[in-house]
């Protein structure tokens, strides 16, 4: 199957439905000026996703350490251990006890999905796919997502992307949680002439 084209004439939510409806096994290359992200299929489900640019959001071991899964001492053995040894991050922690399969199998997940989401929000770019016998994936670790309630998710993100726009114009802002009965005073600025 021979699939390729731009973003403009059809979208990604398009993509992922038509390689789920065929159950394709394959790689999908989405390619803009400043990026490159690929997204494994196997019959038709997501298996895996990654990005030429990740954000540091997208690493396993943050992704553990946010969830409170592993300490940042726990994390940076795992990394010495894994460029000692380049086996994947998640087998380390795995073997060392620090984190249980379920946990390595969400944050997994939870990698992929932010990334897969993050396309949706595209308007343009090339985009290929490569049907292949099979893919490379951690069978023992990721459960295949089935790619319509991802579309779902997508599609309903994207309609909102708007209203979050309009609030928050300023995307390299940090928001941050503050104590609620914590009082703020507003120091109006003098005017200058």
């Amino acid at each position: 199957m021979a699939l390729e084209g731009t973003l403009r004439d059809f979208s990604f939510a398009d993509i992922l439905q038509l390689i789920s409806l065929q159950r394709k096994t394959g790689v999908l290359t989405l390619r803009t000026a400043e990026n490159l992200v690929t997204v494994s299929f196997q019959d038709g489900c997501i298996v895996g996703a990654s990005t030429l640019n990740q954000h540091t959001e997208d690493r396993i071991g943050l992704i553990l350490l946010k969830r409170g899964e592993l300490t940042e001492q726990e994390l940076d053995a795992a990394l010495r251990r894994q460029e000692e040894t380049l086996q994947r991050l998640g087998r380390i922690l795995i073997d060392s006890r620090v984190v249980s399969p379920e946990s390595i199998r969400i944050a997994l997940e939870q990698q992929i999905l932010q990334i897969v989401y993050r396309v949706f929000r595209w308007s343009d770019g090339e985009y290929h796919f490569s049907q292949e016998k099979s893919v490379d994936y951690d069978r023992d670790l990721l459960v295949p997502m089935a790619a319509d309630s991802i579309i779902m998710e997508g599609a309903r993100m994207t309609d909102e992307w708007p209203f979050i726009d309009q609030r928050i114009p300023d995307r390299t802002a940090v928001l941050m949680k503050i104590d609620p009965s914590r009082r703020f005073e507003v120091i109006e600025a003098e005017e200058r002439d």
